[in-house]
């Protein structure tokens, strides 16, 4: 399927969506719409997100310091008190990690053969971070966005 056709089939059912809106009376209903929400489990929904996230991520660097010496896997010693600049903006547009049209719009990247969401690993896919120190509102940052 073209990425238009994608795009028409992304934009129909978040109109779909949208007419048929719930609304929550209690607290009980609220906590199981929200349990029942799984990201990466919707690719017309989550694929659009992903790919916005990859170009252009909501916070586009943070900063990690540097508590004691280690070397990184590229052979690169790090210091006590040095401070590592972490881009999730240019790790976006690496295209030794993302392809040629790594600067592209492509939904495609995010489906699998079999019409399922990639799962692309998180130290890929850095919008949320990875390890011990990543984002914990990262599902719910997707619930949201799929509301």
């Amino acid at each position: 399927m073209p990425v238009n056709n994608k795009a028409k089939v992304c934009n129909k059912d978040l109109k779909e969506r949208r007419k048929k809106k719930q609304t929550f009376s209690t607290k009980q209903q609220w906590a199981k719409k929200i349990a029942r929400v799984e990201p990466g489990a919707k690719v017309v929904e989550n694929q659009p997100l992903c790919e916005s996230l990859r170009l252009y991520p909501p916070i586009p660097a943070t900063h990690r310091g540097v508590e004691k010496e280690d070397v990184l896997p590229n052979g690169t010693t790090v210091k006590p008190g040095m401070m590592i600049l972490i881009s999730m903006y240019a790790m976006g547009r690496l295209e030794w990690e993302w392809g040629k049209y790594c600067l592209e719009y492509k939904l495609e990247r995010w489906i699998d053969e079999n019409g399922k969401l990639n799962p692309i690993p998180l130290t890929k896919f850095f919008t949320f971070l990875a390890g011990p120190r990543n984002c914990i509102g990262r599902d719910m940052a997707f619930t949201q966005m799929n509301w």
